[in-house]
């Protein structure tokens, strides 16, 4: 083995920065911890994202039964847990400020606000964990992964929100951070710390467990003996175990619920997809994610990283960098289910392969044989020109994402949604209020087609509507009598043939429209919500058409009843 490929390098440390080097990346954390807390209340307590009640009932349920089982094995338990404690609290700080004096008097509604709280502090703390893995190749590219995270809008969206994606992608690079060290200080404690954090990484999500290549990786590749190597590999696997095991323990507690549950968990990622490939799909979900010139810097970053790995210098270095995101994009894109928040745990690794895409650029422009400002201002346009786009983006979200409604709908209201320009506009009656759960009933759901409004429709699954979704700017307005804040979000794609649209809440309810070039998603009800580059988020978040004669909803393929098997 090459001594190059085994041996540490030099890396710089937070305390070599200079004055304004730190000055950088305080004003990085702050603007991340600004983005993921700015309207952070929006929904609370009637219009919540879709799958936060599956956590956050739960939790008021282990507070007031003392039972600590949650009876729910779809995601594991570790977020369930971090939430109770943050519930605990707040439930004590509210006692002894007079707000209730007993459990009965509280719901999940009063917790929802600090466990998204606590989840934007776990985002934040995901752009440090960046910014100390990006010292293994200097000061420029760790910050610019630090500040390219920081903005990322998919990352700052799913910051606002109690669920267990965020979490994940905290405990995988922070896997990433201690492979890092063990490569360094390869000893069998470093490696153990790797291999726990991989353990913790699946209790928050399944797919966290993923994040095991990294040091299992070093481990083998690493200098040392066999025997040494093996030994590195058992504490790795038992270190993971038990990592596992402490943030899920009713895996093992109520094994028949947990092996039933997760079965049928596995059993739905591993259907046949139709349609788009996955993969194609969560590329364009990157490029939403990062902008385009962020995405196309971590694409090459990406190049590179597999280059050096192969040709070096710093070969173990950059595959450690390179194989998770690998292995990772390759199971989540043949998977049946695809959903932009899975891309969880790879934005903070696309963030550093665009930094170092971006540093090699910077370094260009460093030797151009021209004037010193000059030189300073292109660089400065080509960090604003990475940066900006996903920003904006962000930004974009917050605001919207502020004028969430949090009141119900009135009753007898209209929603009047619009087609593309020459095939005039349909309006749906809704002159009677009736819940959801009685409109599913006496509607025809079968897999091609399903009758709303007295009208034949054909079914489209939603994440092949949500991967051609545009920018915020392409949104339209929809009539709507009870609620003028409505929004449609439009869908610019080239879909089957006789696609028009959809309503409701995850109901693919698409009319026949032949030679039809665009689809367009509309979004009537309490407020605009999400972002329009994966609009399932509007119609999961809101309580769209709900008083509707009738509502399709295909199970499980929509954004509803899917989502929650994630």
């Amino acid at each position: 083995m090459s001594p190059r490929l085994a041996g540490p390098d030099p890396r710089p440390s937070s305390r070599d920065l200079d004055r304004g080097g730190r000055l950088l990346l305080v004003v990085i954390l702050a603007a991340a911890a600004t983005l993921r807390v700015w309207n952070i209340g929006g929904g609370i307590p009637d219009a919540v994202g879709v799958d936060e009640p599956q956590i956050m009932e739960r939790v008021v349920r282990m507070m007031k039964t003392g039972d600590f089982n949650p009876h729910f094995f779809d995601w594991p338990s570790l977020t369930f847990y971090l939430q109770l404690v943050v519930a605990c609290f707040t439930f004590l700080s509210g006692a002894m400020a007079g707000k209730w004096s007993h459990l009965d008097h509280v719901s999940a509604a009063d917790f929802y606000f600090n466990g998204r709280l606590l989840t934007a502090a776990l985002g934040t703390a995901t752009v440090w964990l960046v910014y100390r893995a990006g010292l293994r190749w200097g000061w420029t590219q760790a910050l610019l992964a630090a500040a390219l995270l920081a903005v990322v809008p998919y990352h700052v969206r799913e910051s606002h929100f109690v669920l267990t994606d965020v979490p994940a992608g905290l405990l995988t690079t922070l896997v990433l951070v201690l492979t890092l060290r063990a490569r360094e200080r390869p000893g069998l404690r470093a490696f153990a710390l790797a291999g726990l954090a991989a353990g913790l990484a699946a209790s928050a999500k399944y797919n966290g467990l993923i994040a095991i290549v990294m040091p299992l990786l070093t481990a083998w590749v690493a200098s040392g003996a066999a025997a040494v190597r093996v030994q590195r590999t058992v504490v790795i696997l038992a270190a993971a175990g038990l990592g596992f095991l402490v943030g899920t323990p009713y895996a093992v507690l109520d094994l028949p619920a947990f092996l039933n549950d997760y079965a049928r968990l596995a059993e739905i990622f591993a259907r046949e997809r139709g349609g788009e490939p996955g993969w194609s799909i969560y590329l364009k979900h990157l490029a939403l994610a990062l902008g385009r010139p962020a995405f196309y810097l971590a694409l090459v970053g990406l190049a590179g990283a597999l280059w050096r790995t192969v040709r070096g210098p710093g070969r173990l270095r950059w595959a450690q960098l390179a194989a998770f995101p690998v292995v990772y994009f390759h199971v989540m894109a043949n998977s049946y289910q695809i959903y932009g928040r899975y891309l969880m745990p790879l934005l903070p690794f696309a963030s550093l392969l665009a930094a170092a895409s971006l540093t090699a650029l910077l370094g260009v422009v460093g030797r151009l044989p021209m004037p010193a400002l000059a030189r300073r201002v292109a660089a400065t346009v080509l960090v604003i020109v990475a940066i900006a786009p996903p920003a904006r983006v962000a930004i974009d979200f917050n605001r919207s994402f502020g004028r969430q409604a949090t009141v119900a709908r009135p009753p007898a209201a209209r929603t009047a949604w619009s087609v593309p320009p020459g095939n005039g506009s349909i309006r749906l009656p809704s002159d009677r209020r009736r819940p959801l759960a009685q409109q599913r009933r006496g509607v025809d759901v079968s897999p091609d087609r399903c009758v709303a409004g007295g009208s034949a429709f054909r079914l489209l699954p939603t994440e092949c509507l949500a991967a051609g979704a545009q920018r915020l700017e392409d949104r339209v307005d929809v009539e709507d009598t009870a609620a003028p804040h409505a929004a449609a979000h439009v869908l610019q794609r080239r879909p089957e043939p006789g696609v028009v649209g959809q309503i409701g809440i995850g109901a693919e309810v698409v009319a026949r429209r032949p030679r039809l070039e665009h689809t367009r998603r509309f979004v009537g009800g309490q407020a605009t919500v999400g972002l329009t580059h994966e609009v399932q988020r509007a119609v999961e978040r809101v309580a769209v058409d709900d008083d509707l004669d009738q509502v399709a909803v295909p199970q499980p393929a929509d954004g509803t009843a899917g989502e929650r098997f994630g």
